[in-house]
């Protein structure tokens, strides 16, 4: 009995020395943002403000990893996942193995997947860039251009917010715009 207990006790010691010199384990990296309805459309997101939530939206974003020639909307792009919209409107992504760093990244709202009648709103407005919307006219986040975003192995990286327009906008920022009618002889 008196063996058995030191060998459970050499264990016990070897499995702490290994687990304090063992090298940490990375952190997955974390992609995460706002979605919300720019009722008042200036593109930039107020508290007041509701958040644009997987039931507002008919289809979630899609995170999508640009594919060998760096440019997105090509054949070679892969569609990794749909990323869910809690009812704050912040979406969190814990990825995965299918991310890769030094690769780019975009999310995406497909044409499904849009609210009728709505826009993005104004894209990068104001100075704060955890309020101002990444949404561009196609409906992808990313840099200028859809140049996408990075992802870091260790760290939370913005996939850009999510800035949803209602129709009343459209009239708001282009006043000048005329509806014609459509005649067919």
């Amino acid at each position: 009995m008196h063996r058995s207990k030191s060998l459970t006790l050499i264990a016990l010691i070897l499995l702490t020395f290994a687990a304090l010199t063992s090298p940490a384990r990375a952190i997955s990296p974390m992609i995460q943002g706002w979605a919300w309805v720019d009722t008042n459309c200036d593109g930039i997101r107020q508290d007041s403000e509701p958040p644009a939530t997987s039931a507002f939206l008919p289809s979630d974003p899609y995170l999508y990893r640009f594919g060998a020639d760096g440019k997105p909307f090509t054949a070679d792009d892969k569609q990794l996942r749909i990323i869910g919209i809690g009812s704050n409107g912040i979406y969190t992504d814990d990825t995965d193995s299918a991310i890769m760093p030094n690769e780019l990244y975009r999310l995406s709202i497909l044409q499904g997947g849009r609210p009728a009648g709505y826009l993005p709103t104004l894209y990068r407005q104001g100075s704060d860039p955890a309020r101002w919307s990444s949404l561009q006219r196609n409906w992808t986040t990313g840099d200028p251009d859809n140049g996408g975003f990075a992802l870091d192995l260790n760290s939370t990286v913005s996939g850009g917010n999510i800035g949803i327009a209602p129709p009343s906008c459209v009239a708001l920022w282009y006043p000048h715009h005329v509806a014609l009618p459509l005649l067919v002889h």
